[in-house]
């Protein structure tokens, strides 16, 4: 679908979007070509009125009565003064807008209006220390160029005929009120408060009513106020022309909320470039005003900067170096990993950067654990993940098979159960055993991914009741997490019920599995056959009932039993009707394989389980042999390299042998490829090519999903030296990852994942596992 607008509402939102933005200054330049005079203080007053009262309503819709909107005011009375000086600017730049709307055509107002950009880039690198792309720089003197070429008829000219000088830095002035109202929301007041957008916009609204009402009140030598909504003074704004000024500033105010809840700010962008448009030809059309060519070229330069503003919103990390290959027009782009040999920076050195030079692991990472549990709690509680872009949580299925993982059972909650435990959150822990002890439900008609749901869900309940029954906390707690694992372990256990003993790789988690059904794949990856027995084990363990156990068992030695070759390599894809292999044949350490040589391991180290120990060692010795090679994946069947593309799902392989060999050559050598490729990116595409020290990044591998598992072999790493200059090395790699990930993936509400790893276009994505396993380990 176009622009990603693949329903209906979010069409809808998107075109109104642009038509009542391009409506606004239509309707106030139509005032002024009426000749109507009017108050403009008065409008906005009444403005962000109708505005507040749009936002008692919604709030009463989603979060409680009146007494509960007084109630969460008072507790967060002290935001009354954090808005005193944005409600200010605003109030100011609302009204001298409508000077400026009035004196300039829309198009030209329109125009001009987009230095916002330019200043506010200059003013987040200064007082944000924010990064600002090459991409972005050149987009922000196209959109200059474009302005100043709108209005080329002054510099030619000067200002006798046309506008004066007080017009163009009146709209200097709107653009610095806006953008230091929106660099002081940013600075001072994000994360200050917990309240919720309804409570924070009612402060807002009050605070500006309360800024114009005192301007009314000095204006008419405090009678201004009264005098105002007089009779006489009332009698133009009743006029249609007027009243539609003031519903439709507020139809704006609801409908931006709206946009950012369920688009992103990329079509915001996107939709800025298309209204420079549609305030052109509309005021052409109502107005009469020409579209020559020199407005047409500033229309064009203009739209052209934004949508490259937009495309590139930080810089790629100063030691990526970019060669552009033949592969290019394919959605390819190439990094120079042998440029490491000569960088500056330490991502090619074992030696730690200077302590002076670093951040404290400890603190930043509980900030940021306590900024992505916080939002989502804040936005998303109580379904399954937070849209940190959107902050709001993810309720219906719109990515494809990515979605198999929602089912709407709180599963970031139940995934963060402990590292809630890990961060010493222990009053939030003992919240949210009691939350999903008495209303999370598994009885929902519902495919899901079988897998998923064990690792994470199943998972986190069975860690989540020892916690909880080794700590006491919550107080007087009776097993009731063990009662929903146990629920929910009978569920997935249906997953298991084929000819082949191989689990299906969805389930429905009220009637089973149906071969028939198109949502049940008739293969299943060998990651996910094999990626059972920690769960199910620890739930035979706790219940004494060993059918689960078995279960994973019989998975486990079917596949042992398809193992191909002296090296015990595993092909990818088995299918779960005839229990034979439906790939090329292809192997490795990386997806669709990584977790079943995993578990194994850690199986022995958890059950004793000899034979499962044997099973891994010559999985181990076969994937070493191959890899001592410098290959990454294999082809079993010829013996050789299959391809040279790696996922970052083959770093875990690092920390696997680190638990055999300790920190020997091998295990280096594999986390330092990773960090190397992690130095270049700022973090690690979700598919790349290796080709003669060069990486290519495939157009549909291209984003970076938050990860864990570099942390997690570096973490391993650094514990297994534990001391000297190595171990500071290791600590200095995952204080440098926290770092990054600071800089280039929090998002208004929790931590974004990249789109697209080189340009740092963040997508609206932020799996459970960043909370249970990407911060712990870091």
């Amino acid at each position: 679908m176009l622009l990603g607008l693949d329903t209906p509402f979010k069409f809808g939102l998107f075109i109104g979007y642009i038509i009542v933005w391009t409506s606004q200054s239509i309707l106030v330049h139509l005032a002024a070509k009426r000749g109507i005079e009017y108050n403009y203080t008065t409008v906005v007053f009444l403005q962000d009125f109708c505005k507040m009262l749009i936002t008692v309503f919604l709030f009463v819709r989603a979060e409680g009565n009146l007494a509960d909107l007084v109630r969460q005011m008072v507790v967060h009375k002290k935001l009354a003064g954090l808005y005193l000086v944005p409600a200010g600017l605003y109030a100011i730049y609302n009204n001298l807008t409508f000077v400026s709307m009035s004196t300039f055509d829309p198009a030209t107002y329109y125009v001009l209006l987009q230095a916002k950009l330019v200043v506010t880039a200059v003013l987040c690198v200064t007082l944000l220390d924010k990064p600002v792309s090459k991409m972005q720089w050149f987009s922000l003197l196209i959109i200059t160029i474009g302005a100043m070429m709108k209005e080329y008829k002054v510099f030619l000219h000067g200002f006798e005929g046309g506008h004066s000088i007080w017009d163009y830095l009146l709209v200097l002035l709107l653009v610095m009120l806006s953008s230091f109202a929106g660099v002081y929301n940013e600075k001072l007041l994000k994360g200050q408060d917990t309240a919720s957008p309804n409570v924070q916009n009612m402060f807002m609204y009050i605070v500006s009513m309360a800024c114009n009402a005192l301007g009314l009140m000095l204006r008419g030598s405090g009678w201004g106020l009264i005098t105002a909504f007089s009779s006489e003074n009332l009698k133009p704004i009743l006029s249609w022309n007027i009243l539609a000024i003031i519903f439709n500033a507020a139809i704006t105010g609801v409908m931006t909320g709206f946009f950012l809840k369920h688009l992103n700010s990329i079509l915001k962008s996107i939709a800025a470039a298309i209204q420079v448009w549609t305030v052109a030809i509309t005021s052409s059309i109502v107005f009469g005003y020409p579209i020559d060519l020199g407005v047409f070229l500033s229309l064009v330069l203009v739209t052209a900067g934004v949508w490259i503003y937009s495309r590139y919103p930080e810089s790629p990390p100063p030691t990526a170096k970019l060669v552009p290959t033949q592969e290019s027009n394919e959605g390819r782009g190439d990094v120079e990993l042998g440029a490491l040999e000569n960088s500056d920076i330490a991502s090619n050195s074992d030696e730690p950067l200077p302590k002076n030079a670093r951040n404290r692991p400890s603190d930043l990472i509980e900030q940021m654990y306590a900024h992505a549990f916080g939002d989502y709690m804040r936005y998303a509680f109580p379904y399954d993940e937070l849209r940190p872009l959107s902050c709001d949580g993810r309720i219906a299925r719109e990515r494809g098979d990515l979605d198999f993982i929602i089912a709407n059972v709180s599963m970031t909650y139940i995934d963060s159960l402990d590292s809630l435990v890990l961060f010493d959150r222990l009053e939030d822990f003992g919240e949210a055993v009691d939350f999903i002890s008495h209303n999370v439900t598994f009885d929902r008609d519902v495919v899901v991914s079988a897998f998923e749901m064990n690792i994470r869900v199943l998972g986190g309940l069975l860690s989540g009741h020892l916690h909880a029954k080794r700590m006491g906390i919550p107080s007087g707690y009776q097993d009731d997490l063990l009662r929903k694992a146990i629920d929910l372990g009978d569920r997935l256990y249906k997953a298991f019920d084929t000819s082949t003993d191989l689990p299906a790789a969805r389930v429905n988690l009220v009637k089973g599995i149906d071969i028939d059904d198109e949502e049940v794949p008739t293969s299943i990856s060998v990651a996910e056959a094999g990626s059972w027995i920690m769960e199910f084990g620890t739930l035979s363990l706790l219940t004494g009932d060993w059918k689960y156990y078995e279960a994973a068992r019989k998975a486990l030695d079917h596949l042992w039993y398809m193992r191909l070759g002296p090296a015990a390599l595993m092909p990818t894809t088995i299918s779960i009707s005839t229990g034979l292999w439906m790939d090329s044949l292809s192997s490795g350490a990386g997806p669709g394989h990584d977790s079943y040589y995993e578990y194994l391991l850690k199986a022995y180290v958890l059950f004793g389980d000899v034979e499962l120990y044997e099973r891994f060692m010559d999985h181990f010795e076969g994937i070493s042999s191959y890899q001592a090679g410098g290959q990454l994946t294999f082809d079993v069947a010829t013996d050789s390299p299959a391809h040279t593309q790696v996922s970052p799902l083959q770093s875990f392989w690092g920390g696997v042998v680190n638990a055999i060999q300790g920190p020997s050559a091998y295990a280096t050598s594999i986390a330092r490829m990773w960090s190397r490729l992690w130095d270049f990116m700022g973090g690690l595409p979700e598919v790349a090519d290796i080709k003669e020290r060069r990486v290519a990044l495939i157009a549909y591998g291209r984003d970076f999903n938050l990860r864990p598992e570099l942390a997690e072999t570096l973490s391993q790493l650094g514990a297994a030296i534990s001391g000297g200059v190595e171990d500071e090395t290791y600590k200095w790699k995952l204080e440098k990852m926290a770092n990054d990930l600071e800089k280039r993936n929090k998002a208004v509400c929790g931590y974004a994942s990249l789109a697209d790893v080189l340009g740092h276009r963040n997508d609206d994505r932020m799996d459970s596992f960043f909370l249970s396993e990407t911060l712990p380990y870091l």
